[in-house]
C-alpha cells in the first residue's frame, strides 16, 4: 500500500531561469570545444517520422521530439518508458514497469499511438490490457528515439489519431570508427531506484561488404523505490534478458540488405504482504517472451529511386499466475497466457524531379498487418490441461493501406505536400461476427519559408483507427461475493474518425552571443477534434456492488493545447528547454477530461570540461496540477494530485587513454529533493535514487 503525497502546489518561475541560462552561455562561450560534432547532433538530430524520409528536426514541418543515444545513457533510463518522462504533453503511466507502461500523447489512449520499430509498424496491441502495449524493448538497444505529436499521418497505416513513436536501434555503423573492423563494448551499472543490476555486452565489426553486431543486456532488480518517498512492501524479484543481432551486406553501392533479429524474456514475481506479513503461498508471477524478425532493402539508384523495404515476423508469449488467499476459500489461483503471431511489412518509394516548373518529392508505398491471438486458461498449482480462456477468444486482425504524398516546392519559399491513403481492417473472433471497415484519409502541410533560418508551417490531416481486438472481444465475468467485476465485450464499436489542425513555426539562429553559437526553436499550436471516441465506461450493477466496464464510442473528443520547444548551443554548453500545454474536453457532456497532465516544462543543462574530460549535467521537471472533477460514466472519482517539480543531477567522465581502450563512467542522482509526488494518472516516480554505470570500449 502506498501512502498519498502532500497535495501541495509547486511554483514555477521561468524569468530567473531564462536569465541565469543567458548569463551562463556568455560566460562559457569564450571555452574551447572538442565536442562541437557531438553537440550538433544533440541540437539537431536527423528524423524520419515526418516524411519517411531523413531531414534534420529543425527543418521538419511538424511538432516532433528526438532523444539520442546520448541522452538515455546520461539518465540511465532502466525501461522503456523512462525515456519519455521529459517530453511535454507526453504522459507516462507505470514507468518503473516495462509490461505495464502506458504512453499518452496530447491526452490520447496508448492504444491511439502508432508505433513503429526501424520503419515497422508494431501492432501488437491486444492481450486484453495485459500485453505491453505497443513497444516492448530494452533501452540499451537504442540509438534514438521520435516523438511525433498529432495524429493523422497517412504514411503510417491504421492508427496514430494520436501520435506516432518512432524507434532506430543501434546498428554495426553507429559503433565502428573509421578504418576499423571490429570492437567489442561492454557496460555495467546499479541504481538504488529499483535495487537494479544491468550488464550488456556488444561485439560489432566490418567483414568485406558485411557489417555485424551481436549483442546481450541483462536487468535484475528488486523492490523500488516510488515518490511515494518509501520503498515499495512488496517483495519482487525482475529480470529481463534482452538478444539483440544485426547483419547488413551491400552486394552494390545503390543497395543494402539487412537481417535483424531481438529476443526478449522477461519476469517478475512478488509477494503482497497481509498486515505485514508475507504468504508465500499469496503470489503474482507475470512473464513475458518475444522473438521478432525483421529483414530490410534500401535501394538508391539516382533520383527517381530512393526504396526502403521491410517483412517482420514477430512471436510473443504473456502469461500471468495469480495466487490468492480469499475469505472461506483459502488459497485461489488462476493462469492466463496469450500466443501472439503477426507479420507485417512495408514498402515505399521517393521520386525527386521537376515537373511544370516545380519541383517534386514523391514518396508512395503500402503496407500491412496479419495478427492472430490465442489465449488459454489453466490452474497454476498444478499446471495441468488448459482450456480456452473463456475472457479473450481467439481472434484475428488484418490491416492494410496505399499511401501517396507529394512535397511540391513553390520556388524556395512555399512547399505544399499534399498527402492521402485508403485504410482496411478486418476484425475475427470466435463466437463473433467479422467486422471490417475501409476510409481514404486526406491531408495538406503548407510550409513557408520567408528567410534563411526561418519557416512555418499549417497541417489539416485525417486520422483513423479502427478498433483492437481487446476492445471488441474481451470480457470478464467474476463471482460478486469474492471478486465484482464484469467486463462486457463490444463487438460493435466504429471506428474513431480524427482531423489534426496544427499551426508551427522553425526558427534557427546563429552568432547570438558568440560567433560559434546556435538556437534552433520550434513552436506549435493544436488542435484535434475525435468522433466516434472509444472511452471504457465503467458504471455500477443493479446490486450496487459490482463494478461494469464496457468500451464504447462517446462521440466527439476535442484536444487542443501547445507545444515550444528551444535547444541552445555555444563552445561546450547545451540547454534544452520545452513546454507543453494540453486541454482535453468530453464535448457531448461538456466536461474537461480527467486524468490529464495540463502543462508541463522541461529543463536541461550541460556542459563539458574538455581537460578534465567531465560532462556535468542538470535536469528540472514541472509538472502542473489536473482537476479532479468526476469523469461521465465513471464509478469513482479521480483523485486530485497536486503539481511538483523535480530535479536531477549527473556527471560523466571520458578520459581518452593513448593506446587504451575507451572508457566512460556515470552517476545521476535522480529526484534530489527526493519531491512526493504522482501524475495525475496516478502512477507513481522515483523517489531519491543514484544510479552509476561504466562503459568500456574495446
Amino acid at each position: 500500500m502506498h501512502t498519498s503525497p502532500t497535495n501541495k502546489r509547486s511554483h514555477f518561475r521561468p524569468t530567473a531561469l531564462i536569465l541565469a541560462l543567458c548569463a551562463a552561455s556568455t560566460a562559457w562561450a569564450a571555452d574551447s570545444s572538442e565536442d562541437v560534432a557531438s553537440q550538433t547532433v544533440l541540437l539537431d538530430p536527423v528524423v524520419v517520422t515526418a516524411t519517411r524520409t531523413p531531414e534534420p528536426l529543425s527543418q521538419t514541418a511538424a511538432s516532433i521530439a528526438a532523444v539520442t543515444d546520448r541522452e538515455i545513457t546520461e539518465r540511465g533510463a532502466q525501461t522503456f518508458g523512462e525515456i519519455f518522462e521529459d517530453i511535454p504533453n507526453v504522459m507516462v503511466e507505470s514507468p518503473e514497469s516495462p509490461i505495464f507502461t502506458r504512453l499518452s500523447i496530447r491526452g490520447s489512449e496508448s492504444n491511439q499511438i502508432t508505433y513503429v520499430i526501424d520503419g515497422v509498424r508494431q501492432d501488437m496491441t491486444t492481450m486484453a490490457g495485459n500485453h505491453p502495449l505497443g513497444i516492448f524493448i530494452d533501452p540499451e538497444l537504442l540509438k534514438q528515439v521520435e516523438v511525433k505529436h498529432g495524429g493523422g499521418s497517412a504514411l503510417y497505416g491504421n492508427g496514430g489519431i494520436g501520435g506516432t513513436i518512432a524507434l532506430t536501434t543501434v546498428s554495426a555503423a553507429d559503433l565502428l570508427k573509421p578504418e576499423e573492423t571490429f570492437g567489442v563494448k561492454a557496460k555495467t551499472g546499479y541504481s538504488t531506484a529499483s535495487q537494479e543490476l544491468m550488464g550488456s555486452a556488444y561485439a560489432f565489426g566490418r567483414a568485406n561488404a558485411v557489417d555485424y553486431i551481436f549483442g546481450v543486456s541483462q536487468r535484475h532488480s528488486g523492490n523500488e523505490k516510488l515518490s511515494d518517498g518509501k520503498r515499495s512492501e512488496r517483495e519482487s524479484d525482475t529480470k529481463s534478458t534482452a538478444v539483440f543481432a544485426k547483419a547488413a551486406i551491400s552486394p552494390t553501392d545503390a543497395s543494402t540488405l539487412s537481417l535483424a533479429y531481438n529476443y526478449d524474456k522477461f519476469d517478475t514475481f512478488y509477494l503482497s504482504p497481509e498486515n505485514g506479513v508475507y504468504d508465500p503461498d499469496q503470489t503474482n508471477d507475470y512473464g513475458y517472451e518475444q522473438h521478432r524478425a525483421v529483414a530490410s532493402w534500401l535501394y538508391e539508384n539516382g533520383p527517381w529511386w530512393d526504396v526502403r523495404a521491410n517483412l517482420q515476423y514477430t512471436k510473443a508469449r504473456y502469461s500471468m499466475d495469480l495466487v490468492v488467499r480469499m475469505p472461506m476459500m483459502g488459497l485461489q489461483g488462476v493462469g492466463n497466457s496469450d500466443d501472439f503471431e503477426s507479420w507485417s511489412g512495408n514498402l515505399q518509394n521517393t521520386s525527386r524531379f521537376d515537373f511544370a516548373g516545380m519541383n517534386h518529392q514523391l514518396t508512395y508505398g503500402g503496407d500491412f498487418s496479419r495478427s492472430e491471438q490465442d489465449s488459454l486458461q489453466y490452474n497454476p498449482f498444478t499446471f495441468g490441461e488448459s482450456i480456452k480462456d473463456p475472457s479473450r477468444p481467439d481472434a484475428k486482425s488484418l490491416d492494410f493501406g496505399f499511401f501517396i504524398e507529394d512535397e511540391i516546392a513553390l520556388g524556395d519559399q512555399l512547399t505544399i505536400a499534399p498527402q492521402i491513403r485508403y485504410s482496411y481492417f478486418k476484425r475475427e473472433a470466435a463466437g463473433f461476427d467479422s467486422f471490417s471497415d475501409g476510409k481514404v484519409t486526406p491531408g495538406l502541410t503548407v510550409t513557408l519559408k520567408p528567410m534563411e533560418g526561418l519557416s512555418f508551417w499549417a497541417s489539416a490531416n485525417e486520422g483513423f483507427r479502427p478498433p483492437i481486438m481487446d476492445e471488441l472481444y474481451y470480457s470478464l465475468s467474476h463471482n460478486p461475493q469474492f471478486f465484482p467485476v464484469v467486463v462486457y465485450p463490444n463487438p460493435d464499436l466504429k471506428p474513431e474518425k480524427s482531423w489534426n489542425y496544427e499551426v508551427g513555426m522553425n526558427a534557427a539562429f546563429s552568432g547570438l552571443a558568440a560567433e560559434s553559437d546556435a538556437l534552433n526553436v520550434k513552436a506549435a499550436v493544436f488542435y484535434d477534434d475525435v468522433k466516434d471516441f472509444i472511452n471504457i465506461a465503467s458504471w455500477y450493477g443493479d446490486d450496487g456492488l459490482t463494478t461494469c466496464y464496457q468500451a464504447e464510442n462517446i462521440g466527439h473528443v476535442s484536444r487542443k493545447g501547445v507545444e515550444l520547444s528551444a535547444k541552445y548551443a555555444v563552445g561546450n554548453f547545451n540547454a534544452d528547454f520545452a513546454y507543453g500545454l494540453v486541454h482535453v474536453v468530453d464535448k457531448e457532456a461538456d466536461k474537461r477530461v480527467s486524468g490529464i497532465t495540463p502543462q508541463s516544462v522541461k529543463l536541461q543543462l550541460g556542459y563539458s570540461i574538455p581537460r578534465t574530460a567531465l560532462h556535468p549535467w542538470y535536469r528540472f521537471n514541472w509538472y502542473d496540477a489536473a482537476d479532479g472533477d468526476k469523469a461521465k460514466n465513471t464509478a469513482s472519482p479521480r483523485t486530485k494530485y497536486g503539481a511538483f517539480a523535480t530535479h536531477s543531477v549527473g556527471l560523466t567522465w571520458t578520459p581518452k587513454i593513448p593506446n587504451f581502450w575507451d572508457f566512460t563512467a556515470g552517476l545521476a542522482i535522480e529526484n534530489v529533493t527526493d519531491e512526493k509526488y504522482r501524475f495525475v494518472n496516478g502512477s507513481y516516480g522515483y523517489g531519491r535514487a543514484a544510479r552509476v554505470w561504466v562503459t568500456g570500449r574495446f
